[in-house]
């Protein structure tokens, strides 16, 4: 039987996290910077619908995939007002949701713009981030700041440690030289 290997998680800087959210469209930003603050998954992200936004405590209502918990998580002012203003001008198929349904075309747009921001500066990390990739990084730098696994562990919706631990190690790798 094939057993598969598990390859080694790519975290990338927060400033190329940044750079791709600020080259990108409205809607793709908005997704994008999301994605870094919730540590949420694509499809949980794409589920939104504005109800499950609270406009006057700076809440997302994060409803669960693939078995995990639901939270809810407080995000920045910045990221508010930007919701707001995708709000106003929502031009998706369903007015009650953020973000349209179709991964595919969601995946697609993200793909192209993404790799037109790599050219500018021949970053070809940029080329490395994906949507999971913002978990990923949001999981080790909320391990690296806090120490508390558990709170990492919620925060992800996780119902085994087990799956949260490896943001352990890797705070250590990649955030461990800050002060």
């Amino acid at each position: 039987f094939y057993k598969e290997v598990e390859k080694p998680i790519f975290i990338p800087r927060e400033t190329e996290i940044d750079a791709l959210i600020s080259g990108t469209g409205l809607k793709t930003s908005v997704l994008l910077q999301t994605l870094k603050e919730t540590a949420a998954r694509i499809g949980e992200i794409q589920a939104l619908n504005w109800i499950d936004v609270d406009f006057h405590l700076n809440i997302i209502r994060i409803t669960p995939e693939k078995g995990s918990r639901p939270r809810t998580i407080k995000v920045s002012e910045s990221l508010m007002n930007r919701l707001g203003h995708v709000k106003k001008v929502n031009n998706t198929e369903d007015p009650k949701r953020i973000f349209g349904k179709n991964y595919n075309s969601v995946y697609r747009n993200f793909s192209y713009q993404r790799k037109r921001i790599a050219k500018k500066p021949g970053n070809e990390r940029l080329t490395r981030i994906s949507f999971h990739t913002l978990r990923h990084w949001h999981a080790t730098k909320l391990y690296h700041e806090t120490k508390d696994i558990i709170f990492v562990q919620r925060r992800l919706g996780h119902r085994s440690i087990n799956n949260t631990m490896k943001y352990i190690h890797l705070a250590d790798v990649y955030f461990g030289n800050e002060e």
